[in-house]
């Protein structure tokens, strides 16, 4: 006698594990961050040099999310984002064991790789859910994943005031979230493969000419996510002579606001549109930051960390719902396209921010990131909503 195939998950059990992957992926990154102060110190690594191995995780990035909408017609994107989220976390571990700045870019290559991948596919799952939904929930899920952020730098920061190794730091966070994420995997939305489909997704998901300037805006809002994310501690610990406790503060303010931003977003974006929303993040990206590094004192910098935090917030959900619902092309692929477009802004940001320090200083350099708000500002009138 054939056994029934399992019943689907309810809306909200499919809701709580979608958001747990968002989260985990938000610790997972965070207490990477807050070490690299320390892996640049034990390598002892200038900032251009630094620059150019965390090109190794942007890169890996890049070459799995161009694969994304062919695995998950091949596959769905549940088996793809579990598959992923496990294969995420073990790779972790792997920065706390180079031994120079190539190692390190190995090791990167193969977490962002990873890492991109269960990008696109939670992010897959995050708008079947919303869709079952009927409202916009998007951001709310980004907002997880900045909560997860924060909770991460809290942990990091505390684990290297107490001076864990690196090594021994990530691989514990490691372990313990591939175990999280196999108990909560079982909840995500199954969805139905379509092989056929995949053998006619093209390698590279070219963009519809109604998605160009929704991925050039995302490829800004990533450019400064990534930017403060490589960077900030950094800059905090060097520049302004900052704990290592007040380093992951800072990183935690990045975070916390962007969590409060994306968890208030669904609701602005629904009040007063999309366009509004997007100008206003601009804004408060562009002169939070300018102020904070004019000023340049601890508490200063540490508002201006937390304004690109708030002003990035809402954005780039609301243009991953918009791609998904794009006339144009299937939701995952619009969905991969973006992402994919978005992902060069970690390409380009964090070592050109490196490239630039190493000849101006890493203050002047981090004014890039005041420049991608400003261009987003400038621009907001172009979106839709």
């Amino acid at each position: 006698m054939k056994s029934s195939p399992a019943s689907p998950p309810s809306i909200s059990a499919a809701r709580f594990a979608v958001n747990m992957f968002f989260a985990l992926n938000g610790i997972a990154f965070a207490n990477w961050v807050v070490r690299i102060p320390d892996i640049k110190a034990e390598l002892k690594l200038p900032p251009e040099v630094l620059g150019v191995s965390l090109l190794g995780g942007a890169i890996g990035s890049l070459c799995s999310m161009v694969f994304g909408g062919y695995l998950m017609a091949r596959f769905g994107s549940k088996q793809v984002t579990t598959l992923a989220g496990v294969l995420t976390f073990l790779s972790l571990m792997l920065p706390g064991y180079a031994t120079n700045a190539w190692t390190l870019f190995a090791a990167l290559f193969f977490y962002g790789a990873f890492n991109g991948l269960m990008d696109v596919s939670m992010n897959d799952q995050a708008s079947i859910n919303e869709k079952q939904h009927g409202r916009s929930i998007m951001s709310s899920f980004h907002g997880v994943f900045s909560l997860g952020g924060l909770i991460g730098s809290l942990i990091g920061g505390w684990l290297s005031s107490l001076h864990v190794p690196v090594s021994l730091h990530l691989t514990s966070i490691g372990l313990v979230l591939v175990l999280l994420v196999l108990l909560s995997s079982r909840w995500l939305i199954p969805t139905t493969p379509h092989p056929e489909e995949a053998h006619t997704e093209p390698v590279f998901i070219r963009p519809a000419p109604s998605l160009w300037i929704i991925g050039i805006m995302a490829f800004c809002v990533m450019l400064g996510e990534g930017g403060m994310a490589d960077w900030s501690t950094v800059y905090l610990r060097e520049n302004i002579q900052a704990s290592e406790t007040q380093s992951a503060i800072g990183y935690g303010a990045f975070s916390g606001l962007m969590m409060l931003g994306r968890f208030l977003g669904d609701g602005l974006i629904n009040r007063f549109g999309s366009r509004t929303i997007v100008g206003w993040g601009g804004a408060i990206m562009t002169l939070g930051l300018v102020l904070g590094l004019t000023v340049n004192t601890l508490p200063a910098v540490i508002v201006g960390f937390a304004c690109v935090g708030l002003g990035c917030s809402a954005l780039f959900p609301c243009f991953l719902s918009s791609a998904s619902r794009n006339p144009d092309m299937r939701p995952a692929s619009a969905i991969t396209a973006v992402a994919t477009m978005a992902y060069f802004g970690f390409l380009v940001g964090p070592p050109l921010l490196g490239l630039v320090a190493g000849q101006v200083g890493l203050r002047a350099a981090l004014f890039i990131i005041a420049a991608a708000g400003l261009f987003i500002l400038l621009n907001h009138r172009r979106v839709q909503g």
